[in-house]
């Protein structure tokens, strides 16, 4: 992102990202999640002994309810002091090592790869995201598991209304968008729930 659009996500998350106990939280900003947290579950690694990374790892939460076996390196990485600290404290015990990252997805220098790199209500934020997307493929050696907003939901007009009052441009790839940018980057599937479409690229035909 530029330093502008960092600054305004900032921002939002910082001041006016609705809590999660909040009516705003389970109506517009979160809707969804837990049938989107069932799909993820399923994609991670069932065994232990993987490294994995999260983008965007918010208050820990979500990975917290999906995370089923133990990594051996668990990378956490957010743009909000707060939820870095928040997570690695919520996660702590869950890998066998565990490390929380302030910064911009973007921009971070990390010479590491990961078995799977997860990002969930990422690229929504980032009006450059096939940059973004490109960056996380070549973060992982195994897995990217990623979602995006679905096109043509009366829930995201309204996340786009929202956003706009916060200086943000909701990104909704379409799927044709989507296949350009990951066109011979390995095997890949996707799944539509009700709010998004996630989607697991398996880098070069790896499997998990």
């Amino acid at each position: 992102m530029s330093p502008s659009s960092v600054d305004a996500v900032a921002r939002y998350f910082e001041r006016r990202y609705p809590a999660r106990a909040s009516w705003l939280s389970g109506t517009i900003v979160r809707r969804g999640e837990r049938e989107l947290s069932g799909l993820l579950r399923s994609w991670l690694p069932s065994k232990d002994g993987f490294d994995l990374l999260d983008v965007g790892c918010g208050d820990g939460t979500l990975l917290s309810q999906i995370l089923l076996a133990r990594p051996r390196r668990l990378r956490l990485e957010d743009l909000i002091p707060a939820n870095v600290s928040a997570a690695t404290a919520l996660l702590r015990g869950r890998a066998h090592e565990i490390e929380g990252v302030i910064g911009d997805a973007g921009t971070l220098v990390d010479p590491s790869t990961y078995d799977v790199v997860l990002a969930t209500g990422v690229l929504d934020y980032y009006p450059r995201w096939q940059q973004l997307l490109r960056t996380l493929v070549a973060r992982s050696r195994g897995t990217l598991i990623f979602d995006v907003p679905r096109g043509g939901c009366f829930h995201h007009q309204l996340r786009r209304i929202w956003l706009a009052t916060q200086g943000i441009s909701l990104q909704v790839p379409t799927g044709d968008e989507l296949a350009t940018v990951l066109h011979g980057l390995g095997s890949w599937r996707m799944a539509v729930t009700k709010f998004s479409v996630a989607i697991r690229l398996d880098i070069n035909g790896a499997a998990g």
